[in-house]
């Protein structure tokens, strides 16, 4: 893949470095920021910074004192916060409009913040229900999508275009409607890019792969960036 950073994780005395496996292909072209956190990684790592792939935006944590960890699900490696991790990982960064960001996930009840960034923030709350907001955690207003709770893994996209007030969020192949009532952007949250949460929740979250681009992808798009999650990522349902 043009522009991927090959990661050189260090080793013991005597055993030389390790390179892994080039990383899996997305499916879309013309990503400028992708974030794996478990590619060279170990499980039971505790994890302050998750190196860009493609571009020059690493997420480092911020304040707090409880860091996410490697975990594995079906024999892949996942980054999970706990209901106790406090620290997301972020970059200082003013995404340009439009964008996307796809964040391959898991959120469990009652709720969490998974991804923020452009000025909007992708959550779950309590009823199951992901939300794109622009104010609150868990807002109900437009641009959102509410489907029957099941404990799975979902690929995320958070379309963000409020130039166009057609800001909207797909789970999977379910995307909602123009979101133009959204209201503005926070910018709380309008001049960096982060997973995770920077406090408690009451819930429980794993990120396997982030990915950005600087558009809004297309149904087709969609389709095959989740095509490609789905043949690299074994807990993703057929």
């Amino acid at each position: 893949m043009p522009g991927l950073r090959i990661l050189i994780p260090s080793t013991g005395p005597g055993t030389g470095p390790v390179i892994p496996d080039p990383v899996h292909d997305n499916g879309v072209a013309g990503a400028t920021h992708r974030y794996v956190p478990g590619y060279g990684a170990t499980i039971g790592d505790t994890v302050t910074a998750v190196p860009d792939l493609i571009g020059s935006l690493d997420l480092v944590a911020g304040a707090n004192t409880v860091s996410p960890t490697i975990a594995e699900v079906s024999g892949e490696k996942v980054l999970r916060w706990g209901p106790s991790t406090d620290r997301s990982l972020s970059g200082s960064v003013t995404l340009g409009q439009p964008t996307t960001v796809a964040v391959v996930t898991k959120a469990t009840r009652p709720s969490f913040i998974m991804a923020q960034g452009g000025g909007y923030r992708l959550a779950r709350a309590t009823d199951g229900t992901f939300s794109l907001s622009a104010r609150n955690a868990g807002d109900t207003a437009t641009g959102q999508v509410t489907r029957t709770y099941i404990d799975d893994y979902v690929v995320a996209f958070m379309l963000l275009d409020p130039t166009a007030t057609a800001s909207r969020l797909a789970i999977n192949s379910t995307i909602t409607a123009d979101a133009g009532t959204i209201g503005a952007i926070n910018s709380s949250y309008a001049s960096a890019l982060q997973i995770g949460s920077g406090s408690a929740q009451s819930g429980t979250a794993d990120i396997a792969e982030v990915n950005v681009w600087p558009k809004v992808l297309t149904e087709s798009e969609r389709t095959a960036h989740i095509a490609a999650m789905k043949a690299a990522w074994a807990m993703l349902p057929a």
